[in-house]
């Protein structure tokens, strides 16, 4: 017969099979990175460039008119080409409809509109939808929605809304929905400026006692220009105000193109990327180009790195399962050991012990459970002492509740008969003084509840029998001290008669002497 591996030797073989996995792992993977950067890599760049020349083959070109310096929207780069919120929008819009944009940048919002107007252009990328501007373009869905609110000094206090600009100086920009806005409140000293930074630092400085914009726009710029924290919002927005692409009036396949795109593109999370990216944090050190360009360089360096790396955490694995399985062993000796004392204990307490599940069930009783009760774990199967009506019935039931919750304490002594509950109708009626408490809980869970019986009945019938004792005696006491009262009554009438009678006869002598002294008297006359 073959002989049985020891588990040291188990252990060897089980660290061996691990050992020559990891190493055939490690070369999989070494060559799975090789066939990505010779073969995928090339591969993927040669097609992407074979469909991007397809697809530029039937782009349809068009012209959008934008604004040179309207932040976050619109401004031109170091590169002095357009760049804001609406060209990165307008791109991925454009990406999506099939459209190749070219930009004529103009300096003011008035020759932008002339551009559309004359057919210069075929469209401006972001604009405000106001009824007036509907005579000249047709707008297409949504693509942003923000608040138009008025902006104070941060120790401005005493304005608080639309109501306290009456006989103020009230900036707003020029082309921008701010005016009409203002133009329609009664007692304004309206001021337009040609550009936001001017009328922001109009606020500042004090020239104006109130600024009205866009509150996305504004934050942006103040935030950029790092004077965010010297100005607040006070009261509720003006207006809300929706910005969409304005096409030129009667471009209706344009118009069509365009709104599939932006129903499309607007429930994207490419839409959500560029609005944080304009509306959201400061931009960090760290962009997207940046990360990108140190990557690249780093790329090989990297590469090389991991395989070393990986061979060493293989081998520091290696070690961490042999030192955790020899942990483990320990634990489970441990818990070996305490389970075995745990049982030792309970089978030789002379305490009756009973444990219980967490529903009411007992599922464990030791020697002098059954000694106590005369009964055994077979006859308790269908027995729950949260159900038991005997429990409830002698008012124990809350302290046994509060023992299942996780409560240790003693309860009342109690004469207990199991023949009186249904569900055992067996063993012998005993008084006991029970212990309750939780066991075996593990990250706050109870999984045991243990209760402990010491058996009182001797104590309680010796107490009955002494105070049996003491009823005797007080009655013989009673009894003895009522003949006595008797006998003391009798013999307090018959010495009241005696003294009478000793009167009496005192009362005799004397009126005798009294006689015989009267008798002398008249003998001797």
């Amino acid at each position: 017969m073959p002989r049985k591996p020891t588990y040291e030797e188990l252990e060897q073989g089980v660290g061996k099979l691990k050992k020559d996995y990891i190493e055939r792992k490690l070369v999989f993977d070494c060559w799975r990175w090789w066939l990505f950067l010779v073969v995928i890599i090339p591969f993927s760049i040669f097609t992407s460039a074979v469909a991007q020349d397809d697809v530029h083959s039937r782009l349809l070109d068009v012209t959008a008119a934008v604004p040179r310096d309207f932040p976050p929207h619109y401004f031109v780069d170091n590169n002095s080409k357009p760049a804001g919120f609406a060209i990165d929008i307008m791109e991925q819009i454009a990406t999506i409809a099939g459209l190749r944009v070219s930009y004529l940048i103009e300096d003011f919002w008035t020759k932008v509109a002339e551009a559309v107007k004359s057919g210069r252009a075929d469209l401006i990328p972001n604009l405000g939808i106001t009824a007036l501007r509907k005579a000249w373009v047709d707008y297409t869905a949504p693509v942003e929605t923000f608040p138009v609110s008025i902006f104070v000094r941060k120790q401005t206090y005493n304005i608080k809304g639309v109501e306290d600009l009456s006989g103020r100086k009230v900036a707003a920009v020029k082309f921008n929905v701010g005016v009409a806005l203002l133009q329609s409140c009664e007692g304004i000293d309206l001021e337009v400026f040609n550009d936001v930074m001017n009328a922001l630092f109009g606020l500042l400085s004090s020239h104006v006692d109130a600024l009205v914009y866009p509150t996305p726009v504004l934050k942006k710029i103040a935030r950029e220009a790092r004077v965010d924290h010297r100005i607040k919002i006070v009261g509720e927005p003006l207006k809300e105000i929706k910005r969409a692409v304005a096409v030129r009036k009667g471009d209706a396949k344009l118009l069509e193109r365009l709104n599939r795109a932006i129903n499309h593109f607007v429930s994207t999370e490419d839409y959500q990327r560029i609005y944080a990216k304009w509306y959201g944090k400061p931009r960090p050190f760290w962009t997207a180009s940046r990360v990108a360009l140190v990557m690249s360089g780093l790329f090989l360096t990297a590469f090389a790195a991991m395989v070393a790396w990986k061979y060493y955490t293989t081998i520091k694995l290696n070690r961490r399962l042999v030192a955790t399985i020899a942990e483990r062993k320990q634990a489970e000796e441990a818990l070996k050991e305490s389970e075995e004392r745990f049982r030792t204990m309970m089978e030789q307490s002379p305490i009756a012990i009973q444990i219980m599940t967490t529903d009411g069930r007992i599922v464990q009783v030791n020697d002098a459970y059954e000694r106590l009760w005369e009964i055994t774990l077979e006859d308790l199967k269908g027995y729950n002492i949260l159900r038991d009506e005997q429990a409830k019935s002698l008012g124990l039931m809350p302290y046994i509740e509060r023992g299942f919750a996780g409560e240790a304490l003693s309860l009342p002594p109690f004469e207990y008969d199991p023949m009186k509950t249904k569900t055992v109708k067996k063993g012998r009626k005993r008084w006991i003084q029970p212990y309750i408490y939780p066991a075996n809980v593990e990250n706050g869970e109870i999984r045991n509840v243990i209760m402990m019986h010491e058996d009182i009945t001797e104590r309680k019938q010796a107490e009955e029998a002494l105070h049996k004792t003491h009823d005797e005696l007080e009655a013989n006491a009673e009894e003895k001290t009522k003949n006595l009262k008797e006998k003391t009554e009798k013999l307090q009438r018959m010495n009241t008669l005696f003294v009478n009678r000793e009167l009496r006869m005192k009362e005799l002598k004397e009126e005798i002497n009294e006689l015989k002294s009267k008798i002398q008297e008249e003998g001797k006359s």
